[in-house]
């Protein structure tokens, strides 16, 4: 065989060395061929497909990993509520949404005051932590100037109420034989100071409707409500009226028990008499030789107000009840403070050798104040 042009000519051949006359006689038939190897080329078409593929596949990737996938809505000024449907249907996480709470004297409860990310932004879930303002309606500790009521007219009060927002404002027309309609006739604070008055202080007004038409008066009853709730409406009927007190273990003190007219109709003028209950009450028990722990469940459970004093006692067993104050067959309530005086026992002397005077004189006087009754002598 022949070298390739360019080829220096001196350099050996390999293959045409092997059909060299040295070779042995077998391969007197052998054949040698040259094989070029062409080189590769990548097809065109071939490298159009995996550049588009590449394409595709970057694409999608942004906007499986990367692209925003919700749009923020717009909640200011709207209830709450729709900021949790939005949630909801987004499938957005609840640890991404931080809702947090003020007072707002312009703004309605549970409506939203604020957000942390404007209308129409787009962004993807998991990446934002979004924050909703939402408001608590006006403040009820709010300090309110409390006007002068008693001369101030219906519409007038109703002005007031609604001007500043007040929460827990009731304002009732009531007939009255004496206060002209429409001029006040009492307001109850529920025992609170006007000068600490709030908007979420409860106040309720009693409005004249005037001279109650002469006739006759349909009765309302009373049972379980308050005493002035009966006495308003009875004044306002041109009813008269009168009230007493009693314990009871069933109605809650302050609230009417019984009322001598229940319904029916009845003259204007008529007499009503109610029964106010003071609460519950209890027969005054013997508790001394009773345990201290015995003694506090029969007051626990008879809502008595024991009150218990530790004083030593020569010949009592410790915690056991020595004295009280109030004597068996007493009756008490929560209101009464019965005191129980429970034995330490014996005194339980100790030696004060190397203590000064002082020291003794302070022991002594702890050791007297349980009624120990010792006698300090002094030589």
């Amino acid at each position: 065989m022949s070298n390739k042009p360019n080829e220096n000519p001196d350099k050996k051949d390999f293959l045409s060395s092997l059909v060299s006359d040295t070779k042995p006689e077998s391969f007197a038939q052998e054949e040698v061929t040259r094989i070029e190897k062409r080189p590769f080329k990548l097809d065109k078409t071939l490298l159009a497909i995996l550049g588009g593929a590449a394409v595709i596949v970057a694409v999608a990737s942004w906007f499986l990993f990367f692209a925003p996938n919700v749009k923020m809505g717009d909640f200011v000024g709207k209830n709450v509520s729709e900021v949790q449907i939005w949630v909801r249907q987004n499938s957005i996480a609840s640890t991404d949404i931080i809702i947090s709470e003020r007072y707002d004297f312009n703004t309605a409860k549970d409506v939203v005051i604020e957000q942390s990310l404007a209308p129409n932004t787009a962004f993807r879930k998991g990446t934002k932590k979004i924050t909703i303002v939402v408001s608590l309606g006006p403040d009820p500790d709010e300090k309110i100037t409390f006007p002068d009521l008693a001369n101030m007219n219906y519409s007038e009060i109703t002005a007031w109420r609604d001007s500043n927002k007040l929460l827990n404002v009731s304002i009732k027309q009531v007939y009255s034989s004496t206060v002209e309609e429409g001029n006040v006739i009492s307001y109850d604070l529920r025992n609170v100071p006007e000068g600490d008055f709030t908007r979420g202080t409860s106040l309720t007004i009693n409005i004249s409707r005037g001279p109650q038409p002469v006739g006759q008066v349909e009765v309302v009853n009373y049972e379980g409500k308050t005493l002035m709730e009966f006495e308003t409406w009875a004044s306002g009927k041109g009813l008269k009226y009168s009230s007493s007190e009693s314990y009871s273990d069933t109605v809650q003190e302050g609230l009417i028990i019984s009322q001598s007219i229940k319904s029916g109709t009845v003259d204007a003028g008529t007499e009503i008499t109610v029964v106010v209950s003071k609460g519950k009450a209890a027969t005054m028990t013997n508790l001394v030789g009773k345990s201290d722990t015995q003694a506090q469940a029969w007051c626990s459970a008879n809502g008595v107000n024991c009150q218990v004093q530790e004083v030593y006692h020569n010949t009592a067993l410790p915690h056991t009840v020595v004295k009280q104050s109030a004597g068996s067959g007493s009756i008490v309530d929560a209101k009464t403070i019965v005191e129980l005086q429970v034995s330490l026992g014996r005194v339980d002397f100790k030696t004060f050798t190397g203590s000064t005077i002082s020291e003794l004189r302070v022991w002594v006087e702890e050791m007297n104040y349980k009624q120990a009754g010792l006698n300090l002598v002094e030589h």
